[in-house]
C-alpha cells in the first residue's frame, strides 16, 4: 500500500479524476439525497484552497495500483490555533475493514509532531457509522455534536411569514449585503464575524479567532471562484451605529437547490429583542425572491444552542443527520498507533 501526496499546483488530469470518483462515492453515503459534485466543480474546489486553510492531500493505493481512499490534512493560516491539525480520512466501502486509515497515522503522526502541532480533529457523520467508531477506537473524545437540519420552503407556513415579516424591532436597522461587503463596512463584517466566538463549541480545544479585512477579501475572491453566491443579512443598532448581530446565506453552483444557512449570530447585550427571528425571516423572504431554484434551507445546530434551535424548530426544520467534531492529542494517538503495533487490537475502520 502506497501514500501518494498529491499537489493541487500540479496534478495530473488522471489523479484529479480519480480523486473525483472517492469523492462522488463518500458524499453519495453521507448525504444521499444530494447529487454528486461534478467534476468541474471539484476541480475548482481542490485547485483553490480556501484562503484561510494550508492542505495537503495523499491519494491511497493498493499495492496492485487501486485508489483506495484519500487523505486531507488542514491547517489554519493564522496566528491562533497552531496547535491543530484538522485530518479527514475517507476509505471507500468496499475497502474498510482492513485497517488501511490505521496505516496512514504513523505518518501523519510524524508530520504533525514535526509542525510542533498537539491536537488532531476530525469529523464523522451519523450517516457513515463506520467513522463514529473508528474515531471510539481511536479514544478520540466527541466534543461538539451538532443537528444538521433543514427544511423545503414550501413546507414554511406561509401564515408565519406574514405573522412576523411586517415586525421590526425597534431600534434596529437591517442592512443587505449580496456577494462582496461593501468597502464602507468591510471593518464591520470583520467585527460580526468575531461573533463566531461566542456560539457554542462544547469542549474544543479552539481558541478565539480573528480576520483581517484583507482575509476576508480573500474569502469572497474564492467563493466568487467557486461560483458561491453570498448574502449578509447585518442588524445594525440605530442609536450607536455599532453593527450587533448577522445572518449569511449560501447557495454554491454545484447545488443550486440548496441554501446552505451559515452563521446567525447576536451580540450578547441585544439579545431578547426578536433579532434572530428578524434575520431570519428576512432571509427566507429575500431568497424566496431573488433565488428561486433554491427549494430546500440546510443548516447545523449545534447541540444546547436552544435559541437558534427553537427558531429552526417553529420553521418546520427537521434533522437529517448529526455531525460531531472529535478530538484526541498527539500524545494520546501515538499512545494508540505504538500499543497497536506490539500487539493491541481494534476492529473499526474508515
Amino acid at each position: 500500500m502506497t501514500f501518494e501526496e498529491v499537489h493541487p499546483s500540479d496534478v495530473t488530469d488522471a489523479i484529479l479524476r480519480e480523486l473525483h470518483g472517492i469523492v462522488c462515492v463518500l458524499e453519495q453515503e453521507r448525504l444521499p439525497d444530494d447529487p454528486p459534485p461534478s467534476f468541474d466543480m471539484f476541480q475548482t474546489g481542490f485547485c483553490n484552497a480556501h484562503p484561510m486553510m494550508a492542505n495537503r492531500h495523499w491519494l491511497i493505493r493498493s499495492t496492485g495500483g487501486v485508489a483506495l481512499g484519500r487523505i486531507d490534512y488542514s491547517t489554519l493560516r493564522s496566528e491562533e490555533n497552531q496547535h491543530l491539525v484538522q485530518l479527514r480520512i475517507g476509505i471507500l466501502p468496499e475497502h474498510r475493514g482492513y485497517g488501511i486509515a490505521k496505516r496512514a497515522l504513523p505518518m501523519l503522526i510524524d508530520l504533525a509532531r514535526a509542525e510542533n502541532r498537539t491536537v488532531i480533529m476530525a469529523r464523522t457523520y451519523s450517516t457513515v457509522p463506520s467513522g463514529v467508531a473508528f474515531m471510539k477506537c481511536l479514544g478520540a473524545e466527541a466534543s461538539l455534536t451538532e443537528e444538521c437540519v433543514q427544511v423545503r420552503i414550501a413546507d414554511i407556513p406561509a401564515a408565519l411569514l406574514e405573522k412576523h415579516m411586517p415586525h421590526t424591532p425597534d431600534g434596529y436597522k437591517l442592512h443587505i449585503w449580496r456577494n462582496a461587503y461593501p468597502e464602507c463596512h468591510i471593518n464591520d463584517a470583520v467585527m460580526l464575524h468575531g461573533l463566531v466566538n461566542e456560539v457554542p463549541r462544547g469542549s474544543l480545544d479552539v481558541s478565539d479567532i480573528t480576520t483581517t479585512p484583507e482575509q476576508q477579501r480573500d474569502e469572497e475572491a474564492a467563493y466568487a471562484l467557486r461560483g458561491i453566491k453570498r448574502w449578509t443579512f447585518a442588524v445594525e443598532h440605530v442609536v450607536s451605529g455599532a453593527f450587533i448581530g448577522f445572518s449569511e446565506v449560501f447557495q454554491s453552483a454545484g447545488k443550486p437547490h440548496v441554501l446552505q444557512q451559515g452563521i446567525t449570530a447576536i451580540g450578547k447585550d441585544h439579545r431578547g429583542h426578536g433579532l434572530g427571528w428578524w434575520v431570519k425571516f428576512t432571509a427566507i423572504k429575500t431568497i424566496k425572491m431573488e433565488a428561486p431554484d433554491v427549494t430546500v434551507i440546510r443548516t447545523e445546530n449545534a447541540v444546547g444552542n436552544a435559541g437558534i434551535a427553537h427558531i429552526n424548530a417553529v420553521l418546520g426544520f427537521k434533522v437529517t443527520m448529526e455531525e460531531t467534531i472529535w478530538q484526541v492529542s498527539l500524545g494520546d494517538l501515538t499512545k494508540f498507533v505504538d500499543e497497536r503495533q506490539s500487539g493491541g487490537a481494534c476492529s473499526a475502520d474508515v
